[in-house]
């Protein structure tokens, strides 16, 4: 039996890494594909078997760990690539980066970045101290409402460059209706977002497809089909994998078409 699960610990290995491949091998031939972001594969523990119980700590003794061994990986998540880049005519312009860390990493830390263009020596950035608190927080919401003409034209110009190539452009579809959100201090992968609409006691959750622009000025939504005409309540939350932040909540009005 040991055998076994070790060959299946050992299989699970090679599958998480084949399916890490394939997401590589989509990122080779997009790379000069308008609108694309490359993504990459996270993987995390399949399971553990306890092999022996912890103890708690007493008045003379600290206590000791449980003493467990993995049985293999999954993928966690298709994670794309967060990196933002503003309109900028400068080439050393600098670039906003998201990064999410690990849950060991709480308290006061120093964040250094390294270029490895420029090599360790001359690459690697004086240490930034910052503290990383051990909750999700909430997005800053200023304003929701119906995208204009003027904010849906970038995804509406790609969306064209895209048909005359014949490729699709699954980010908009001249037939539905777009929310503007304004909002700062959320994921960049939609993924760690979620956001609801309720209208007339019916509720809808959009998925990571729905999601079609982010930029600095704020986030474009696909609507759902069957949103009707009149009040619809908002509510948007950051997730942290395993929890998600305070809802932030408000409402908008969606007009007739014209």
């Amino acid at each position: 039996m040991g055998l076994t699960s070790t060959l299946f610990t050992g299989l699970s290995g090679l599958d998480v890494n084949q399916s890490r491949l394939s997401v590589v091998g989509n990122n080779i031939p997009n790379a000069n594909t308008i609108g694309f972001k490359s993504s990459r594969a996270l993987f995390k523990p399949q399971f553990y078997v306890t092999d022996g119980a912890g103890a708690p700590p007493d008045a003379t003794f600290g206590g000791q760990n449980p003493s467990q061994r993995g049985l293999g990986a999954v993928v966690a998540t298709i994670e794309k690539n967060s990196a933002l880049f503003g309109p900028s005519t400068a080439p050393d312009a600098p670039v906003g980066l998201f990064v999410r860390t690990t849950r060991q990493l709480i308290g006061r830390v120093q964040l250094r970045v390294l270029n490895p263009l420029r090599g360790e020596q001359s690459g690697m950035s004086e240490p930034v101290p910052l503290e990383i608190v051990d909750e999700v927080l909430p997005p800053e919401l200023t304003g929701v409402s119906e995208a204009t003409d003027a904010e849906l034209s970038p995804l509406k110009e790609m969306y064209e460059i895209q048909k005359r190539a014949g490729r699709k452009f699954p980010e908009y579809d001249p037939g539905s209706r777009y929310l503007m959100i304004k909002v700062r201090g959320i994921d960049y992968n939609p993924t760690f977002v979620r956001i609801t609409l309720e209208q007339a006691g019916e509720e809808f959750e959009l998925s990571p497809e729905d999601f079609s622009s982010f930029s600095s000025d704020g986030l474009i939504v696909r609507l759902p089909e069957d949103l009707k005409e009149g009040n619809v309540k908002f509510t948007i939350e950051n997730s942290g994998g395993d929890r998600y932040s305070k809802p932030v909540t408000t409402s908008f009005v969606l007009k007739s078409r014209p």
